[in-house]
């Protein structure tokens, strides 16, 4: 495992590339590092290949891999989870999620600050878990 320094890092995982820049936006104004994966094969190949390591995983649970992924990604200690809501799948089994987000979708607003403060709350519980 390489252990993690710096701010938090963020796996984001979506297939919608918009998502993925609009999400990494707001993240890295606040400081965070994110990594993006179209696929939750590609999530996993970025780990392997390179020992990556997220603090934090954003994810579509509709992709097609995601409990696999995740439970790869838990090799190198158990990230939190952060589940982007999706019409067909709001859940995935087995996986508990620290919090599940709406999607922004045409032109209905989504909140930035709502997905900051869901965010940090969610930073705070991981540092919370690691000094604990």
């Amino acid at each position: 495992m390489i252990p993690p320094s710096g701010p938090p890092t963020v796996l984001i995982v979506d297939e919608d590339v918009g998502f993925i820049w609009w999400l990494g936006e707001i993240l890295n104004e606040v400081g965070y590092q994110t990594v993006p994966a179209l696929s939750a094969q590609q999530a996993v190949a970025l780990f392997e290949e390179t020992g990556f390591v997220a603090e934090l995983v954003v994810v579509n649970p509709g992709l097609p891999g995601v409990p696999a992924m995740l439970e790869t990604l838990s090799r190198s200690g158990a990230p939190g989870v952060v589940l982007v809501e999706n019409r067909d799948v709001d859940s995935i089994p087995g996986i508990r999620a620290l919090a599940t987000l709406k999607r922004p979708s045409g032109w209905e607003p989504v909140s930035r600050v709502e997905w900051l403060r869901t965010m940090r709350r969610v930073v705070q519980q991981l540092d919370n878990r690691a000094a604990g």
